[in-house]
């Protein structure tokens, strides 16, 4: 008995190939005086890493008035994550506690 390998030829990346994965045809011809042929289908299934970090949305610099009641909302920040993975804030303050953050849901 025999067999052929399949081998990774360039790096594989879960959030740059197909959903479906990959499927290969393999055919298996034998020597014979007139030759048969076997054949089937592989299937090849890349696996989410946790190798991507988590991408926010763009914000311009927010101005807030003085005159800002407590608990307004001032902006809202959004995060995904490419991988597919929630995403938690945490939030750190420069030695004042003027401000404070609400995750959402």
């Amino acid at each position: 008995m025999t067999g052929c390998f399949i081998f990774v030829c360039r790096k594989l990346d879960y959030e740059s190939i197909p959903s479906t994965g990959y499927r290969l045809r393999v055919v298996a011809t034998d020597h014979g005086a007139t030759p048969r042929f076997g054949k089937v289908w592989v299937r090849i299934r890349v696996t989410n890493t946790n190798d991507e970090k988590p991408q926010f949305q763009p914000m311009p610099p927010e101005r807030v008035t003085p005159s800002k009641t407590v608990d307004s909302v001032i902006t809202t920040v959004i995060a995904s994550d490419p991988d597919g993975d929630g995403v938690t804030y945490k939030f750190y303050v420069d030695g004042n506690s003027l401000l404070m953050i609400s995750s959402l849901v």
